[in-house]
C-alpha cells in the first residue's frame, strides 16, 4: 500500500520502524521529512533523543543491506495470509471483513449480540477480542461487533483453535448473566 506521504511529500512526514515490520526488539525508526523541515525536526528530536544504540542501528542496517529484512517481511506476509485464511474459513458463515495483509478483522455480530457480551464470553474461553464500542466516539452510530487480531497467536494451529471457539460461541445465543470484569 502506498503511504499518503508519497502523494503529498511536500506536506507530509513518513515515519516507520523496524520494530513493527521485522522484530519488536529492533527499536530503530526512520523519518522522511518534507523539504525545508529537516532543521526543525532535528532540533525537536535532539531535545528528546540522544542517539540510537549503535548495535541496534548496525543490525538494522545489515538486515536491510543483506536482504534479511526483505526475506523476513515476505515470511511475515505469508503467515498473515495463512492466518487470515484460517479465520475466514472458520467464520465463513459470519459477517467478517478485513483488508488483505491486515492483522485485524472485524466480525459484525447479529442481534441480540453485543460486542461486550461476545468479548466476555470469548475471554471466558481464553480468546481475546475487542468490542467495537472501544473504537467508537460519542454520537457515532455503533455497529455491534468485535475486532479480531491474528498477530498474537503463536502459530496457525492456535489461530484455528481461537477462530473455532469464536464460531462456536456465535452459533449459540448470548449468555447475559456472565460476570463483568
Amino acid at each position: 500500500m502506498t503511504p499518503i506521504s508519497a502523494a503529498i511529500p511536500e506536506r507530509s512526514f513518513y515515519l516507520t520502524s523496524l520494530s513493527k515490520t521485522l522484530s519488536p526488539g529492533l527499536r530503530l525508526g526512520f523519518l522522511v521529512v518534507p523539504n525545508g523541515q529537516f532543521s526543525a525536526v532535528e532540533r525537536v528530536m535532539a531535545a528528546s533523543i540522544w542517539m540510537n544504540p549503535p548495535l541496534t542501528a548496525e543490525i538494522g542496517s545489515r538486515w536491510i543491506e543483506n536482504g534479511t529484512a526483505d526475506r523476513a517481511i515476505i515470511i511475515k506476509r505469508q503467515s498473515v495470509e495463512k492466518r487470515m485464511a484460517i479465520l475466514a474459513g472458520k467464520l465463513s458463515a459470519c459477517d467478517l471483513s478485513f483488508r488483505p495483509g491486515s492483522l485485524h478483522a472485524w466480525l459484525k455480530l447479529p442481534p441480540p449480540w453485543t460486542g461486550e457480551t461476545f468479548a466476555r464470553q470469548a475471554l471466558c474461553m481464553d480468546v481475546q477480542v475487542i468490542p467495537s464500542a472501544n473504537f467508537s466516539t460519542k454520537g457515532q452510530q455503533l455497529v455491534e461487533g468485535v475486532r479480531i487480531c491474528i498477530g498474537p497467536p503463536k502459530n496457525e494451529a492456535e489461530t484455528a483453535r481461537g477462530a473455532g471457539i469464536l464460531a462456536t460461541i456465535l452459533a449459540k445465543p448470548p449468555i447475559h448473566d456472565m460476570p463483568f470484569m
